[in-house]
């Protein structure tokens, strides 16, 4: 149990970095974007499901870490989180479909390339 905790906090401060540049990136100031990152830190099930050896942590921060990795345009980083990301939560999956809506809605040139990533 010991070890999943630390697991936990070690993803925790993962996810604290990319939800401040998410939030940087959709434009708010240093400091609301750092008092969005905390409370990524402080969130109820952060802290609930991390305490009772659940991996929501670890999904949350890689979940924060693709959406951050989209706003930034980040394209092999966004592949690369998302092939991650099942690895620690097979319901992370998920992500897959908001990355290409948001590709798709920002008009990104190659829409067929989305359209076999999406299939």
């Amino acid at each position: 149990m010991t070890a999943l905790n630390v697991v936990n906090v070690l993803a925790l401060m993962m996810g604290s970095l990319p939800m401040w540049a998410l939030l940087r990136g959709f434009g708010t100031s240093e400091r609301m974007a750092t008092f969005g990152g905390l409370l990524l830190v402080i969130s109820f099930p952060t802290l609930y499901y991390g305490s009772i050896d659940y991996v929501d942590p670890l999904a949350i921060s890689l979940m924060t870490a693709v959406l951050a990795a989209v706003v930034a345009e980040r394209h092999v980083a966004v592949v690369v989180l998302v092939a991650a990301a099942p690895l620690a939560r097979e319901s992370t999956v998920i992500i897959v479909i908001v990355a290409i809506v948001w590709l798709w809605a920002t008009g990104y040139p190659r829409r067929q390339a989305l359209a076999w990533g999406f299939a």
